[in-house]
């Protein structure tokens, strides 16, 4: 079951618990804001809504209306629910940056830092091809690509409708290529040297790739968002 299935599931069986143990509360106002805050983890499945549930049910406990076991079962089951959304987030917005290749003899430039980057306006206000310059720059430096999100992280100082728009363009030049089937697992990826003169990434048809391997096309479905 992927990661982000089962923290819903999780929150589901939490919720359902609460339900549970609120109905048998002799708190009409309690039990109501358990309910809301079981009803508000379910569907928003954020921090917000998690920390609520959490202080209400410490409340609960701490004035005697939730046994020791009921509290104990919940608060451990949101301990973990916490731990898997802070490991689903990190996950979804930093990729794993291959550190031997970028600090290998002779590629020892890291990649551009918040400090280095030129304010918003300047970014913008150059032309198009020096912003897609230093994004493909940027790329370079990674061999193993990055994610869309990545990019963004390093040119803060960028709209994203703009930055969207360069790599699509580099992509279209076939300076660089989409990996994957789109959504958060795809990734961007600087085309090297020597795949440019074998015709990978030639032009679309369709909406489609068209990349050649060992001579015979084969065709890539392109996503349709970054």
């Amino acid at each position: 079951m992927p990661q982000g299935s089962y923290i819903a599931r999780l929150a589901h069986d939490i919720s359902f618990a609460v339900f549970r143990v609120a109905a048998v509360l002799n708190h009409d106002h309690l039990r109501n804001g358990l309910e809301k805050a079981a009803v508000e983890l379910v569907a928003t499945l954020d921090e917000s809504s998690l920390a609520r549930l959490e202080r209400l049910v410490d409340l609960s406990h701490s004035i005697g209306l939730l046994g020791q076991v009921n509290y104990e079962v919940l608060s451990r089951e949101m301990v973990n629910l916490r731990q898997l959304m802070g490991e689903e987030f990190n996950r979804q917005n930093q990729g794993e940056v291959d550190l031997a290749s970028l600090l290998g003899k002779g590629n020892r430039k890291l990649p551009f830092t918040t400090n280095s980057l030129p304010s918003k306006r300047q970014f913008e206000g150059k032309s198009a091809s020096k912003r897609q310059k230093e994004i493909l720059g940027y790329l370079k430096q990674l061999p193993h690509g990055c994610r869309i999100n990545e990019v963004t992280q390093n040119f803060p100082k960028v709209s994203g409708r703009t930055l969207r728009n360069d790599i699509s363009t580099l992509v279209d030049k076939r300076l660089v290529e989409r990996v994957g089937k789109g959504g958060p697992y795809s990734y961007l990826r600087a085309v090297a040297e020597s795949q440019l003169d074998e015709g990978v990434g030639l032009p679309r048809e369709n909406g489609e790739e068209i990349i050649f391997l060992s001579g015979s096309p084969s065709v890539v479905d392109e996503p349709e968002n970054l």
